[in-house]
């Protein structure tokens, strides 16, 4: 029986692919490096303080990285305060959407 080769449908779209992946990877490497290196520093800090030296690591990527998620959780906290107090709740508008809430939680689970 003779086999005949598949041909290809999209013709040379696999060329772009793996170019644009290549890129890809690259850049996620490059960005990847600085956490990995200063991940490192911090184990091998570790390994040292047991053996009785305790080193001192900065670690600016990390701190940086550390300061704005503390930063964008303080910003949400104050947002949701602000807009929790300042919402003006009234029985007209709560009632009802208590109660479609409530019924798509009861439609939810009964198809579990």
């Amino acid at each position: 029986m003779r086999k005949i080769a598949p041909e290809p449908l999209e013709g040379s779209s696999h060329r772009r692919r793996w170019k644009y992946s290549y890129m890809l990877t690259i850049t996620l490497g490059v960005l990847v490096t600085p956490l990995v290196y200063e991940v490192s520093l911090l184990s091998a800090a570790q390994w040292q303080a047991m053996s009785g030296s305790v080193p001192q690591v900065k670690t600016p990527v990390l701190d940086s990285i550390a300061k704005g998620w503390a930063w964008a959780l303080d910003d949400i906290r104050e947002f949701q305060r602000t807009r929790i107090r300042t919402f003006v709740w009234k029985q007209v508008y709560m009632f009802p959407f208590i109660i479609v809430w409530t019924g798509i939680a009861v439609a939810l689970l009964r198809k579990c």
